[in-house]
């Protein structure tokens, strides 16, 4: 970076700080972005859902639908605080890799088996 002045009444500083930009910063920048769009495509999958025929095939009524939306804010808050302890204790590498693994388990586990409300339900909490 270049020389900056930063001048407070009379009292001046100047600071040169070097930053070194490694291309690997943005390779896991772009990674960490993939993951959260992905995340948000897949939790927005069931907010599209019409709630009729949807209600018919599970045999459930349209509040258990529109649960299957709300129940990621009510997960995320659960899950937060572990996610930050594995960035912090293991490094963002690694959390994204179990993050990513944790999250493509969920796909499966709701996709394949859509026909049974309860197994995604099931997909829905982890």
């Amino acid at each position: 970076m270049q020389l900056s002045e930063i001048n407070y009444g009379s009292i001046t500083s100047i600071s040169t700080k070097e930053y070194t930009l490694y291309p690997q910063r943005y390779l896991i920048l772009f990674s960490f972005s993939i993951f959260s769009m992905v995340n948000a495509w897949i939790w927005i999958a069931w907010s599209t859902l019409a709630p009729e025929p949807i209600c018919t095939l599970w045999k459930v009524s349209s509040t258990k639908v529109d649960a299957l939306t709300s129940i990621y804010l009510y997960i995320y808050l659960l899950y937060s605080p572990i996610s930050l302890w594995m960035i912090h204790n293991q490094g963002l590498r690694f959390s994204l890799l179990i993050e990513s693994l944790l999250n493509c388990i969920d796909a499966g586990i709701r996709f394949w088996n859509a026909i049974n409300y309860i197994t995604i339900y099931i997909g829905r909490l982890m």
